[in-house]
């Protein structure tokens, strides 16, 4: 592992290191270098001044990292080989370059071969003991195998290095929690505060009083974040609290609100630098699906392109790359690619529930109805299509039908059990069967309890059935959700309509 910066001759080194680099610690390769050879000629000129009968080759002495081992690249995608290959060939031309480790280091990072990326991360920071990635970058391997003693040395040498990095306090703040340094986690979280005011470090802050016994505080830190924010962790931790304080009602609230699986995940802009270093048609393909996921949808977007390109038309290529046509608005062009992909693979299941999905947003419902029954012959046991199907039966009045496909899905089981209830609740509704759409809506609201529709639905049909007492829990619920308030003004007024017409 890296030598560690200690003590003021060190700091002032990080400090004449980041002067040289124009302020900036993650300055490019070239600029770097620059820094290096001037800091090496300055140290030479003290030296020669000091003693100058030293012999000059004895003036700078530059550490030497061993030679990283090229492992077997025999069964992985040409591509992702190709790359590693280069990088590793890079590292060998340039043996004393930090950031050729580096790049070499991430390439095994990001497609998968951490056991492979951490002594090269440590070698880069060897050879380049102030760019902040490599110790951080090491760090993080240390997290994701529970050394944790490990992670916070490390993301400590990171963090001499650029102390402004909000990120890297929040991740040092959730790993000194996992050692049981309630003091230190704070301090760590209070710093990210600090720096850019995010609720990531209040919900860090509250996890600390919620682990070392304040619930209270923690509750007075939570709170107010329900305003900004339905995060699931936010309402785990309040659910937590509020059962420590025998506040049970509260605490049922808040643990409904939690189920939802979600990491709460902070911008880390650093940790995305690495995806660049990403190759492979799963690793690339897995990347634009996580940009279309983050609303990024132009990036993804090239990069499908680009493996099309170079893979052709892969089943899971071209469904993605409809996915974000149709994110872009673009729905004719996602269309014709799914259309390109049933001519190519005429027996691939679920290009037709997607093709019969975005058709029937055109309104054509009677060829979405025959994609999608199309699909369900091709395979039977998918959920999504027999849901897909009842949505369009449903839209055409052919509610017996719709019953049906729905019923399949909560057969089969799986995902979309929550939407099928949501359905099923909304055609005895317009059926005037009060109960029966009661029970289902509140089955998608045992499933989901934070499913918005679910709950505006229900309420209103407390309503049509004058079931009013059953009307106020469930307004109490809506309000919990954060519903949009003209929605739940809309609520409030028909309600009102009906008690007055009731009188």
């Amino acid at each position: 592992m890296g030598p560690r910066p200690n003590g003021p001759d060190e700091l002032d080194r990080i400090g004449l290191t980041k002067a040289v680099n124009g302020g900036c610690t993650h300055g490019s390769h070239a600029e770097k270098q620059v820094g290096r050879v001037i800091i090496a000629l300055i140290l030479a000129a003290l030296a020669s001044t000091s003693c100058s009968t030293q012999p000059d080759s004895d003036l700078v002495e530059f550490p030497v990292a061993e030679e990283p081992v090229l492992p077997d690249l025999k069964d992985i995608d040409e591509g992702l080989a190709d790359y590693i290959t280069v990088r590793h060939n890079q590292v060998i031309q340039y043996p004393t370059s930090g950031s050729e480790r580096g790049r070499l280091a991430m390439t095994y990072d990001v497609n998968n071969w951490s056991r492979q990326s951490i002594p090269v991360y440590e070698q880069a920071h060897l050879l380049d003991p102030y760019e902040f990635m490599w110790p951080y970058f090491v760090a993080h391997q240390n997290a994701k195998i529970g050394e944790y003693e490990e992670a916070v040395g490390m993301i400590e040498v990171a963090l001499t290095i650029d102390p402004d990095y909000s990120a890297a306090w929040l991740w040092l703040g959730t790993w000194l929690l996992r050692l049981d340094r309630f003091d230190d986690a704070e301090l760590a979280f209070e710093r990210a505060y600090s720096i850019d005011q995010s609720f990531y470090s209040i919900v860090g802050k509250a996890r600390v009083k919620l682990m070392s016994g304040n619930s209270q505080e923690s509750i007075d830190l939570l709170e107010p974040l329900r305003v900004k924010t339905l995060h699931p962790e936010i309402f785990r931790l309040l659910a937590t609290a509020y059962n420590d304080l025998g506040r049970s009602n509260e605490a049922n609230v808040a643990r409904a609100l939690s189920k939802q699986e979600a990491a709460l995940n902070w911008p880390d802009p650093i940790v995305i630098r690495r995806e660049k270093h990403i190759r492979g048609f799963g690793g690339r393909l897995a990347r634009a699906q996580r940009l279309l996921q983050a609303n990024r949808v132009e990036e993804s977007l090239r990069e499908l392109l680009s493996l099309r390109t170079q893979y052709g038309d892969r089943p899971s290529l071209v469904s993605t790359l409809a996915w974000a046509y149709s994110a872009q608005g673009e729905t004719t062009m996602a269309m014709e690619t799914l259309q390109i992909g049933i001519e190519s693979s005429p027996e691939h299941q679920p290009y037709y529930t997607q093709l019969g999905d975005l058709v029937s947003l055109t309104g054509n419902l009677d060829t979405a109805e025959g994609l999608l029954r199309k699909s369900v012959e091709l395979n039977e046991s998918d959920s999504e299509a027999h849901l897909r199907l009842g949505i369009v039966l449903m839209q055409q009045q052919r509610f017996d039908e719709a019953i049906s496909a729905f019923n399949a899905v909560l057969d089969i089981g799986s995902s979309a059990i929550a939407e099928a209830h949501l359905h099923l609740g909304t055609i005895e509704g317009y059926r005037q069967q009060w109960d029966e759409a009661a029970r289902h809506l509140k089955r998608t609201i045992e499933l989901n309890p934070r499913h918005i529709a679910a709950h505006e639905r229900l309420c209103y049909v407390y309503i049509e059935a004058r079931q009013f007492d059953e009307l106020d829990a469930a307004l109490l619920w809506t309000q919990q959700l954060a519903i949009p308030p003209e929605n739940f003004a809309q609520v409030l007024k028909y309600r009102d309509e009906v008690l007055a017409n009731s009188e």
